[in-house]
């Protein structure tokens, strides 16, 4: 279309339609995600340490920056009380208004008052009071870092920092802001790029763009991937194309860090999507190992399942460090403590014991830290997999020396995973004979 306009004839604006003019052409949707493992090198892995440093910083202070500069910050928490409180009254009302009107044997036709929500305030955090945008100062936090990066970071927290049910929960004080759990790098499109390997041209390498003209070259893990992640690749280091925006990530497998990308990418013709609903008839299997076996907390598989099944575990160490920790500083606090031979001087018996109630307290902080993540993890592992339910042995029946750590809230763990599985819809059943246990191996 084109706007026609006549100044000379009172605005006279007529639209002319050009045949000449194209269509602009959508892109199609990227709704297939690839994960690929980095093998870096000692210079590239400190390279993408640096970068990953200065970016997850940047990103959690824009989390704290949207946070704090909300125009709801104060307002809308006060505003949710007050109309609560209001509801309360006006329902306890109504409740005794029934009664009454029911023990007079009338009809009580009254109906129920209606809980009306304050709505968010419109908000778009363009300009800071201090005349600085949410760019510059993800630009600020990344020095020496290529726009892909931080421009990266600021979108993603405005993107998802604005939808409503986050961030009316952020504002109640029922969720709290995202925290780095580990280091990752956002990035935007133009900050990849993918070629053959030179030395072997069955294998490929991702180009990173990340630090300010100093564009390095990491080789990537293609072994597992199927058919149309392989013409994927190879369309990309034939055409030169940028793959997609993502992520890259540090995670730990077993003792080991290691560094991973995500992707997205567009669904080929007759390639089957994803399927995400769960099989009625699989369950995600957890046993607690054996002695004969590799010594970890728990064990779990799914089953049945057509190929063969892949077990995973829950890990221990971190729990064995910690208390390690813990007893050490029990120790060193209580070392110097001398009993004084007259009842007028010294400090007492909480002196003495103070070093215990410290190990005490933090010791029980961190279990219960432990399980509410390891029972999480449980949980979404069993979605992952399309599993219907979790079928546990019960940890609490196993003998006592095949329990790793003997004075473990057990019970408390299964409780926690079962009240999870049931937040899913999720199945939870104890079971008590192992061999019984595995047979849907």
């Amino acid at each position: 279309m084109s706007v026609i306009v006549d100044n000379e004839n009172a605005v006279i604006v007529t639209e002319v339609a050009l045949e000449s003019e194209p269509k602009p052409e959508l892109k199609p949707k990227k709704s297939c995600g690839e994960v690929f493992e980095l093998f870096c090198t000692p210079e590239s892995n400190k390279k993408l340490f640096h970068v990953a440093k200065f970016s997850t910083r940047a990103e959690i202070k824009l989390w704290s920056t949207w946070f704090r500069h909300d125009p709801g910050h104060i307002s809308y928490y006060d505003e949710y009380q007050r109309t609560q409180e209001e509801y309360s009254d006006a329902f306890s009302a109504w409740v005794l208004r029934r009664e009454q009107t029911e023990n007079n044997g009338e009809t009580f036709s009254e109906p129920r008052p209606k809980r009306i929500w304050p709505t968010l305030p419109a908000y778009k955090l363009e300009n800071l009071p201090e005349g600085e945008s949410a760019t510059k100062i993800a630009r600020t936090l990344c020095p020496g870092l290529t726009s892909y990066v931080y421009d990266a970071v600021s979108n993603h927290v405005r993107k998802y920092y604005g939808k409503n049910m986050e961030r009316k929960a952020y504002l109640l004080g029922e969720k709290r802001l995202p925290s780095a759990n580990n280091l990752r790098i956002r990035f935007r499109e133009r900050a990849v790029v993918i070629r053959r390997n030179p030395t072997n041209p069955k294998y490929y390498q991702i180009g990173l763009n990340l630090i300010f003209k100093d564009t390095f070259w990491v080789d990537i893990k293609t072994s597992g991937k199927g058919e149309f992640t392989h013409h994927w690749l190879s369309h990309l280091a034939d055409t030169g194309e940028n793959p997609s925006g993502g992520t890259i990530a540090q995670k730990k497998t077993g003792n080991r860090w290691k560094w991973r990308i995500s992707l997205a990418r567009s669904r080929f013709d007759g390639e089957v999507e994803q399927q995400k609903n769960a099989i009625e008839d699989r369950s995600l299997i957890c046993w607690v190992p054996r002695k004969s076996e590799e010594p970890q907390f728990l064990v779990f598989q799914p089953g049945p399942v057509e190929e063969r099944p892949r077990r995973d575990f829950i890990e221990w160490r971190s729990l064995e460090y910690t208390k390690k920790r813990y007893e050490e500083l029990r120790k060193s606090v209580g070392n110097n403590y001398r009993q004084s031979p007259l009842s007028g001087h010294g400090h007492g018996r909480n002196r003495a014991i103070k070093g215990r109630l410290a190990f005490t307290k933090k010791w029980e902080n961190r279990v219960n830290n432990w399980i509410e993540n390891r029972s999480l993890f449980l949980v979404n592992e069993a979605v992952r997999q399309r599993c219907s339910g979790i079928i546990m042995e019960d940890m609490c029946a196993v003998p006592f020396e095949f329990r790793i750590f003997g004075d473990f809230p057990h019970f408390r763990f299964m409780e926690r995973v079962a009240a999870k599985a049931a937040d899913r819809n999720l199945k939870f059943k104890k079971s008590v004979d192992i061999e019984k246990l595995l047979k849907c191996e």
